[in-house]
């Protein structure tokens, strides 16, 4: 099972300092969800063909922008989850506007010019530069 599945499965609830009041095996049963996550694990068909619906509809549905178009693969004319997938892995949540695209690469840096001859002041010790002019 994974985390999700768990805190579905079981009414794990945080206490006043945010920690879990009971463990995996403690907790009872989510009066909520549990019989969904039980019903799920005792028929994985029954949870493809559910998934399969949703997933149809979201991918028929499209994820919007922020004027509420459609945003389509320009290349397949299809519906594209993109948008959505960054919004909700980032914490943001729900239909937002295309991310921008990377920037491009800058140029490299013109090499600088190879430094003058110098002659060595004797009394100094320093480094005297021709004039570039």
């Amino acid at each position: 099972m994974l985390n999700t599945d768990m805190v579905l499965s079981k009414a794990i609830g945080p206490n006043r300092r945010d920690r879990p009041v009971c463990d995996f095996n403690t907790c009872p049963i989510s009066a909520r969800t549990g019989s969904i996550v039980q019903e799920y694990a005792d028929n994985p068909q029954t949870f493809l063909n559910d998934f399969a619906a949703v997933y149809t509809k979201m991918i028929e549905t499209c994820a919007r922008d922020a004027g509420g178009n459609p945003i389509r693969d320009p290349a397949r004319g299809a519906c594209t989850l993109e948008p959505l997938i960054t919004a909700t892995s980032g914490g943001g949540g729900g239909n937002v506007a295309s991310p921008p695209p990377p920037p491009s690469p800058k140029p490299p840096s013109p090499k600088p010019p190879p430094p003058l001859p110098c002659k060595i002041n004797r009394r100094t010790g320093k480094c005297r530069r021709a004039n570039r002019g």
